[in-house]
């Protein structure tokens, strides 16, 4: 999640999942935040009782032909853009020494070129020599259009976002390992008009010959999908009906190598059943990829957190332990998921009665909560 003009992301786009109620569950919907807010989230609770966890197994899963070891990372949160000297080296140190191999941070192109051919480089700089020094590479999450980068309806000038990222992949060719193309389009709080995969997909075809051009090496994911159910009005569409017309759609699939996606649970253990339950949905979300001819290429989950302090839709310090150790567990088994990371890094307020600022696994005095060194431990003994 991060910061943003007419995102009303913030940062970390909500964890919307939708605008109306499934008889089984209850969900919790937040208006949307205003300009340069911190990102929206809501939540679906079910009425019912939440799903335990089920029996761990400690043994290795074989990875699918040509998907990588399980790795995890951080998505830092909108808020360490404004972040700078002692404060942002103690934070990657933090991250660093979590186990964490990379970085999700955003380049907003709503604060970055808030004006047509008027850029503003210095936070995006600051952020990525500091995570550069601290031994991290970035996964860039690039999106969030100004005003003048939409249509009237809402919709992105693709033309005009395709030059933006051609100007960013240039700069930070030697300093982006990856890229992900926009966040959460599957859902109107990110994609700002009610979304639609044809268009996400013309999207991604427009900005991925200009990253390559700069650096064929660099991974591009298509996704970031928020998890949702199918809105009535078009709002939000589940990942798996965004998928299934982004297909329809006939995307290029050479422009992408990797599939995101954004699986919170919360309450909800990783490893429940809930029909809601995107994390549960992975392997059925898989199938969709194999069908459709990128059964080759991994999965990441590019967002999994949840949120603590006082509201009625936060966890306590506890099961937030608990369930981001869940998701480590789960991860591991799924042989086509190649990267996990978690939501975020430190509370951005220490007010516990902020919906939106309690994701971190360090409180914003900089305190590590119990899953932070619960994580820590079960990372160091992964090694």
């Amino acid at each position: 999640m991060g910061t943003f003009t007419t995102s009303p992301r913030g940062g970390r786009a909500s964890r919307a999942l939708s605008t109306f109620t499934l008889a089984t569950l209850v969900l919790g919907v937040l208006s949307a935040a205003p300009v340069a807010a911190a990102p929206v989230h809501s939540d679906l609770r079910p009425t019912r009782a939440l799903g335990s966890t089920t029996e761990q197994s400690d043994a290795p899963v074989a990875r699918m032909k040509g998907v990588k070891p399980l790795r995890v990372g951080i998505s830092t949160g909108h808020s360490i853009l404004d972040v700078t000297g002692p404060r942002l080296t103690k934070d990657l140190k933090r991250a660093k020494a979590l186990g964490a191999r990379q970085l999700r941070l955003d380049i907003n192109w709503s604060q970055t070129e808030p004006e047509p051919g008027v850029y503003n480089w210095e936070r995006t700089d600051r952020l990525f020599t500091a995570t550069k020094a601290a031994g991290l590479n970035v996964l860039a999450v690039i999106g969030f259009a100004p005003e003048w980068g939409r249509r009237t309806n809402g919709s992105v000038r693709i033309a005009d976002f395709a030059d933006f990222v051609d100007v960013a992949a240039k700069r930070y060719r030697y300093k982006v390992a990856a890229w992900e193309i926009w966040n959460e389009p599957n859902q109107s709080r990110s994609w700002i008009a009610n979304p639609v995969p044809a268009q996400y997909a013309r999207l991604v075809e427009a900005v991925g010959p200009a990253i390559r051009k700069y650096n064929p090496k660099d991974r591009i994911l298509m996704g970031s999908l928020a998890p949702a159910v199918d809105a009535e009005d078009g709002s939000e569409l589940s990942p798996e009906t965004f998928l299934k017309r982004l297909y329809r759609a006939k995307i290029d699939r050479s422009t992408y190598n990797a599939f995101s996606i954004h699986p919170f649970s919360y309450p909800a253990f990783p490893s429940g059943n809930e029909e809601w339950n995107t994390f549960h949905r992975l392997p059925a979300i898989y199938k969709i990829l194999k069908a459709n001819g990128d059964g080759a290429k991994p999965m990441w989950l590019t967002e999994y957190g949840a949120r603590t302090g006082t509201t009625s839709r936060s966890v306590s310090l506890k099961r937030q332990k608990k369930l981001l150790l869940d998701a480590y567990r789960e991860t591991k088994k799924l042989p086509f998921v190649e990267r996990l990371f978690f939501y975020s890094l430190r509370d951005y307020s220490a007010d516990r009665r902020d919906s939106e600022a309690n994701f971190g696994l360090l409180k914003y005095n900089g305190k590590a909560k119990p899953a932070y060194k619960a994580l820590r431990r079960v990372l160091r003994k992964d090694r």
